[in-house]
């Protein structure tokens, strides 16, 4: 594979480009300490857990965890436009089970917006803050039915996270 870096411009075409993609990632498994490092502030965040339903998930695809010589795209590739290659990743990503929601700004939307419903419950982190934990909880009491609020604690023995209800 060729490893020499891209032209500027063709680099600031490309960002141009993309600039109206959103990215919702998600992921399969609410139980992988490395994701509640890097994407919840250091366990300090929360994480939603859903119904796979509704039209917000109709457009959810997988991620393609490939090769590096697999990563190669054209810049003269019409289909570039359409992002398709926003659903791939390296392979040293693949346990993130990873999956995204694509959307384009350019369709009307700048917020996307999910029915609370589709919801089945909060995961809180283990290091977040009482404060943002009694805040969560009663947003969760408000939802009819209400919300399955549980936390998430780390189990040095099993080495991973498990859920507690308080």
């Amino acid at each position: 594979m060729d490893q020499r870096p891209l032209h500027p411009n063709l680099v600031k075409s490309l960002d141009s480009q993309l600039k109206d993609f959103r990215i919702y990632s998600l992921t399969k498994r609410y139980d992988m300490p490395n994701l509640w490092a890097l994407y919840a502030s250091g366990h300090r965040g929360y994480c939603l857990e859903f119904q796979n339903v509704g039209e917000l998930f109709q457009h959810a695809k997988d991620v393609a965890y490939l090769d590096p010589d697999q990563m190669e795209i054209s810049i003269t590739d019409p289909a570039l436009t359409q992002g398709y290659f926003l659903f791939c990743k390296t392979k040293n990503w693949s346990t993130e089970e990873e999956v995204r929601l694509v959307l384009s700004r350019n369709d009307g939307r700048s917020k996307v917006r999910f029915d609370p419903k589709w919801l089945t419950r909060i995961i809180l982190g283990k290091n977040m803050s009482e404060e943002h934990k009694s805040q969560v909880r009663e947003w969760a009491k408000e939802r009819r039915p209400e919300l399955n609020v549980v936390n998430a604690i780390y189990d040095a023995v099993q080495r991973t996270i498990k859920l507690c209800e308080q």
